[in-house]
């Protein structure tokens, strides 16, 4: 494991004082420091956006000069995903001298974007004192629209329209100066995910931290046209799980049984649809990190055979 850091070369109003970027990047580095490992490093000048590829993909993600513009992911063949950033209308220009993006919010706390480079983003945010908001608001859009559930650990999965899981957040956490946890929660409204923390009582500064993983490109299984009349004429939504499954490579299908039917039967509907339309079904396993995600990632297709 690596940590990508730039030496800070400017930007204090006071010489003998670090930037708020600087202090931001002590603390996490002092209470979280797997947060700075495996970075892709952001050059240091704040006067304009910044792209970088998220993990080994085609795919962007933008790292705003201007919180209020919020950071957009993918977009070139996967559908762009643009999550907000909480306590963006006060916030300052991203400080972005210590190689990755720092925004001041100006109410005790701070927030610090960190692009991976297995693919995912953490959005970590710095509470400095007991007078710093409790609640951290992040909205997340696309063009179609989107849908938020609950993840089965306290995370929230992160779909289209048609239910296809777009991205995924990890349950979130929290940890004081001394290393101990602080309670921390998220709560979904429409589209904004909110992160509670609870940070009164404990020792500044505080870091809480929501990592986003977008689900990029993997791999993908197209069906023959009879396998997907087969899938597409079963007389159940599980029937028609049970025929994917068995259909799939060994690896596959080992973690394609394990999943509850309900779960996955969001695959179904565009496989009964190409059947009916005399078209393939394809079933697409994205990357999360370096790793095939889960059966719960996993997306289904229409496709001309």
């Amino acid at each position: 494991m690596t940590t990508t850091l730039l030496v800070f070369v400017g930007g204090a109003a006071n010489a003998d004082e670090p930037s708020v970027g600087a202090q931001a990047i002590s603390a996490i580095a002092a209470v979280a420091p797997h947060v700075l490992s495996s970075t892709q490093a952001v050059p240091p000048t704040s006067s304009k956006d910044t792209t970088l590829s998220l993990g080994g993909s085609d795919e962007p993600v933008t790292v705003p000069a201007d919180a209020q513009d919020g950071v957009t992911l993918g977009g070139v063949a996967q559908t762009k995903l643009i999550v907000g950033l909480p306590n963006a209308s006060q916030a300052s220009t991203a400080d972005t001298a210590q190689g990755v993006a720092t925004y001041d919010n100006n109410n005790g706390s701070s927030t610090t974007l960190v692009v991976k480079t297995d693919g995912s983003v953490q959005i970590a945010t710095v509470i400095q004192d007991r007078n710093a908001p409790t609640l951290y608001e992040y909205s997340l859009g696309t063009p179609e629209g989107i849908e938020l559930k609950p993840g089965p650990d306290g995370g929230v999965v992160v779909s289209d329209p048609t239910g296809q899981p777009i991205a995924a957040i990890s349950a979130p956490w929290a940890k004081d100066a001394t290393g101990a946890n602080v309670p921390t929660r998220f709560r979904i409204q429409g589209t904004s995910l909110v992160q509670e923390v609870d940070h009164i009582g404990y020792a500044y500064p505080i870091i809480a931290d929501p990592q986003i993983l977008y689900f990029w490109w993997g791999q993908a299984v197209k069906f023959t046209k009879a396998e997907t009349k087969s899938i597409g004429n079963a007389t159940s939504d599980a029937g028609a799980v049970a025929i994917v499954c068995g259909l799939l490579p060994a690896a596959l299908a080992v973690a394609c049984g394990a999943a509850s039917w309900l779960a996955v039967a969001y695959w179904i509907g565009p496989f009964r649809r190409a059947a009916a339309h005399g078209n393939c079904g394809q079933l697409n396993q994205p990357y999360v990190g370096v790793i095939i995600g889960g059966p719960l990632t996993w997306q289904s297709y229409e496709v001309s055979c």
